[in-house]
């Protein structure tokens, strides 16, 4: 059982489009129980996220805030929580923060002290570079498929690596906290 959810946003907790207000943003369904579960089972929830429009100018760090904040709100109306959001606002801008690169992961793991509980925390994402930034933190990644899983270099690499794939964010937080198979 994992203790510590990282969970990417677009395409695991909200439909895989480009959000860019509040009023763009739309719950998967089954992601707000999902994370109602996690916060009932006493796990910590961290949302790493790439939001390179800040860069291209299609939104505003305050308007990102006002997306989460929506979000927060909707999760903590149904009893969730998520313990703490890290973006990455950078798109052609050189960092170690935008994933694939494991900087926003590394950052919580220091900032919560989880270096010695690894073992017990796991990315979920929709698309390989969630995946490869989980590998690079040393953390175990766990694939959904209600964003970019089915696309041929996700499935070439969920396979090769042997990453468990999930129908979506509520079938993998009820298949781990059950201990069941994964979906293949």
């Amino acid at each position: 059982m994992y203790k510590y959810f990282f969970l990417d946003r677009d395409g695991v907790i909200n439909t895989n489009a480009f959000v860019n207000t509040p009023d763009d943003f739309q719950f998967i369904g089954g992601s707000r129980e999902a994370l109602q579960i996690l916060t009932d089972s006493e796990c910590r929830v961290f949302v790493i996220t790439n939001q390179g429009g800040i860069e291209a100018g299609y939104l505003t760090e305050a308007t990102l805030h006002e997306i989460h904040a929506h979000m927060l709100a909707s999760v903590e109306a149904i009893g969730g929580r998520i313990d703490a959001i890290e973006y990455c606002p950078h798109l052609k801008h050189p960092c170690t923060c935008r994933k694939p690169q494991p900087g926003l992961i590394l950052k919580t793991i220091a900032e919560y002290n989880l270096h010695d509980a690894l073992d017990e925390c796991c990315f979920i994402g929709d698309y390989l570079t969630d995946w490869q930034a989980a590998l690079s933190a040393g953390i175990q990644p766990i694939a959904v498929a209600t964003g970019r899983a089915k696309a041929p270099e996700s499935v070439a690499f969920l396979k090769e690596n042997g990453i468990p794939l999930y129908e979506n964010l509520l079938a993998a937080v009820i298949a781990l906290a059950y201990l069941q198979e994964p979906q293949q």
